[in-house]
C-alpha cells in the first residue's frame, strides 16, 4: 500500500479506494443500533420477566458496559491485524450473542438475555472504534471534521428509526423480534466490510503484546486535553442515554402511549440530532472550531433548562417530553463532531486516543443509565434534575479546555 496526499483537495492520506460514506454511518452505529431498538421493550420485559422497572432496566446497562469497555479490545488488534479482520471478528461476536439474545426468549431466562447483551456488545463496540480509526487513516484533519460530522448523523438516523422499528417489532411481533431484526442487520455490516478497503498502512507485530498496550494505554490516559474532551463528550452521550433508557417509562407507562406511538413520537429528537450534524457539516468549513462548539452548548442548555421548568411545571405531556429533547439533541451533535476531532487528531497515537476517546463516551452512557437505577424516583422529575446537573459539568468542563487552547 503506497501514501500519497491529494494536491488539489488535500483532502486523503491513502491511494486506496475512499471509504463509503454510507458504510461508515452502518459502522459506527453497529452498537447503537443494538442498544436502542430494544429500548420499547422495557416495559414488556417487566411483565414478562415479572422483573422490576431497575432490573429491566439492567438489559440496557450491561449492554452499555460492554460497549463502553470493548473500545480499549480493538484497537491493538486493528494494529496488529488490520482493520478490516477486526470488523469481521467484532461483528461476529455480536451475532453469536445476538442469537443467544433470541433464545433467552424460549428459554424464559431473563439471565440469558442478561449474558448474552454482554457478548453482543463486546462485539459491537468495534463499530464505533474503528470508524474513527478509519477515519484517521484516509482524510486529513480538515476534511475528518466534515466526514466525521456526516457520518455522525448515524446516532440520529439510525437510532431514532431503529426506536421506531422496535417499537412496531415488539408491538406486533413481540419483543423477541428485535433480535432476529438485529442479526440481519449484522449479516448486512458484515458485506460491507466485505466490500470495505484497507486503510491500515502496516501492521504492528508488538501491538496485543500486553506489556506494550498497558505501556501505550497508561502514556495516552495522561493526555490532558484528550480526556478532558473525552469526558465531555462521554457526558452529552450520557444524556442520549439516560433518555433512551428512561423516556420508555415515561411515556408507555406514565403517559400511556403504546409502543408503535412511542417509536414514532422518538423520531423528533431523532430529527433533531440528524439537523444538528447536517449544520455541524455545513458550519465546518466556515467557523472556527470553539465558536460551533459553544453554539452547541448553548442550544444544549437552552433544551435542559426548558425540560426541567417544564415538568416541574407540571406540564408533563408527549410534545413536552420530546420538543425540550430535539433541541438537546440539535446541539449534542454541533459540540461532539469537533470535540472528538480534537480529541483525536491532535494525540500522537490517533488509534489509541479514539479508543480511549469511545471508552470514555460509552462510559458516560453507562454511569448515566446507572444513576437512573439507583434513584427509586419518578422518573418523570429524576431525569430533568440530572440533566441539569450533567450541564452544569459539562460548562465547567467546557470553561476549562478553553484555558488549555489558549
Amino acid at each position: 500500500m503506497t501514501t500519497s496526499i491529494d494536491t488539489q483537495s488535500n483532502k486523503y492520506k491513502l491511494d486506496v479506494k475512499k471509504p463509503s460514506l454510507f458504510t461508515l454511518i452502518v459502522l459506527i452505529s453497529y452498537g447503537s443500533i443494538g442498544a436502542a431498538l430494544f429500548t420499547p421493550a422495557i416495559p414488556t420485559l417487566m411483565d414478562v420477566f415479572h422483573i422490576s422497572s431497575a432490573l429491566s432496566q439492567l438489559s440496557i446497562m450491561i449492554f452499555l458496559v460492554g460497549y463502553s469497555f470493548g473500545q480499549l479490545i480493538y484497537s491493538p488488534l486493528a494494529k496488529r491485524f488490520g482493520r478490516k479482520p477486526t470488523l469481521y471478528i467484532g461483528i461476529s461476536i455480536s451475532l453469536v450473542g445476538t442469537v443467544l439474545c433470541a433464545l433467552s426468549a424460549p428459554l424464559h431466562s431473563f439471565s440469558l438475555l442478561i449474558y448474552s447483551r454482554l457478548i453482543a456488545a463486546l462485539g459491537s463496540s468495534v463499530g464505533l472504534s474503528l470508524t474513527f480509526m478509519i477515519i484517521s487513516d484516509y482524510f486529513h484533519e480538515a476534511y475528518a471534521l466534515k466526514i466525521t460530522a456526516y457520518t455522525m448523523l448515524s446516532f440520529a438516523v439510525v437510532p431514532g428509526i431503529a426506536i421506531a422499528i422496535g417499537g412496531f417489532l415488539v408491538a406486533y411481533l413481540g419483543w423477541e423480534s428485535c433480535f432476529y431484526f438485529l442479526f440481519i442487520y449484522g449479516l448486512f455490516a458484515l458485506f460491507l466490510v466485505y466490500r470495505l478497503a484497507e486503510t491500515s498502512s502496516g501492521k504492528e507485530l508488538e501491538a496485543t503484546s500486553i506489556k506494550k498496550i498497558l505501556q501505550n494505554y497508561k502514556r495516552d490516559f495522561k493526555n490532558r486535553k484528550l480526556m478532558i474532551y473525552s469526558i465531555m463528550i462521554g457526558s452529552t452521550t450520557s444524556l442520549i442515554y439516560i433518555f433512551a433508557a428512561t423516556a420508555p417509562l415515561v411515556a408507555i407507562r406514565m403517559m400511556g402511549l403504546s409502543p408503535a406511538r412511542f417509536g414514532l413520537y422518538n423520531l423528533i429528537p431523532a430529527s433533531g440530532y440528524f439537523l444538528g450534524n447536517f449544520i455541524a457539516a455545513r458550519l465546518a468549513n466556515h467557523y472556527e472550531i470553539k465558536t460551533v462548539l459553544k453554539q452547541g452548548i448553548v442550544l444544549i442548555g437552552i433544551g435542559i433548562f426548558a425540560l426541567f421548568i417544564i415538568f416541574y411545571a407540571g406540564w408533563g405531556s408527549p410534545l413536552a417530553l420530546f420538543l425540550p429533547v430535539f433541541v438537546i439533541y440539535f446541539g449534542v451533535p454541533l459540540f461532539y463532531s469537533n470535540a472528538a476531532v480534537l480529541a483525536t487528531f491532535r494525540s500522537r497515537d490517533k488509534l489509541n486516543a479514539s479508543s480511549i476517546m469511545s471508552f470514555i463516551n460509552i462510559g458516560g452512557a453507562v454511569i448515566g443509565v446507572v444513576l437512573i437505577a439507583i434513584l427509586h424516583l419518578n422518573p418523570m422529575y429524576t431525569m430533568p434534575a440530572i440533566f441539569v446537573g450533567i450541564y452544569i459539568f459539562i460548562f465547567f468542563l467546557f470553561r476549562h479546555s478553553q484555558k488549555l487552547e489558549n
